[in-house]
């Protein structure tokens, strides 16, 4: 029975300290750019032409982060922390022309965007009048090396009634009080 005991006490010893070690990241978004992107290589990639086909059209949100803490001796994908400093409470997105008779310039197309993380088997639903979108690189090839996302995938799952030129909008409210907003060049949507 002594042994059995002192067996259990090692087993949790073992257990309660082989995660000591894990880092911890921290990092903050510092700013916002917006870009229209071309969701048909697979994943977006940032496209500068004047048109593009809508069934195909994504926003990419730059958010900039840099790393404010780093403690522990290895980072490990699966147990590391790593967390926004300035998180976005809130998103709205808008359009400089009408969308569709519901939805007049300027009012809100959250819920016509889905947030896609890097990997289309984690697409969030859709975003939600007052939603907000949590930026992660967990699904990105380079996690290990990269821990915190360099930016946001938006994609467009409804398409517009018209076909004339816009800008889209993008209004990130973030912890702390800071609210950003930017634009996209203006883009045709066929």
């Amino acid at each position: 029975m002594k042994y059995f005991i002192s067996f259990l006490s090692f087993l949790a010893l073992l257990f309660f300290t082989s995660c000591e070690g894990d880092e911890v990241v921290r990092y903050r978004f510092t700013s916002l750019d917006l870009e229209n992107a071309d969701s048909s290589p697979g994943l977006p990639v940032v496209n500068n032409a004047d048109s593009l086909a809508k069934e195909i059209y994504a926003l990419r949100l730059y958010l900039h982060p840099v790393q404010t803490y780093r403690k522990g001796r290895y980072f490990d994908s699966y147990e590391s922390s790593v967390n926004a400093e300035n998180f976005i409470k809130k998103i709205k997105i808008t359009s400089s022309d009408s969308f569709d008779i519901l939805h007049p310039a300027l009012s809100n197309l959250n819920n016509y965007f889905v947030y896609l993380p890097g990997n289309y088997m984690n697409v969030s639903k859709p975003i939600e009048y007052e939603g907000t979108i949590q930026p992660t690189a967990k699904y990105n090839a380079d996690y290990e090396e990269n821990n915190f996302p360099e930016y946001a995938d938006l994609l467009l799952i409804h398409s517009p009634d018209n076909f004339v030129p816009r800008k889209f909008y993008v209004e990130l409210f973030l912890e702390g009080g800071e609210v950003w907003l930017d634009s996209t060049a203006l883009i045709k949507l066929y």
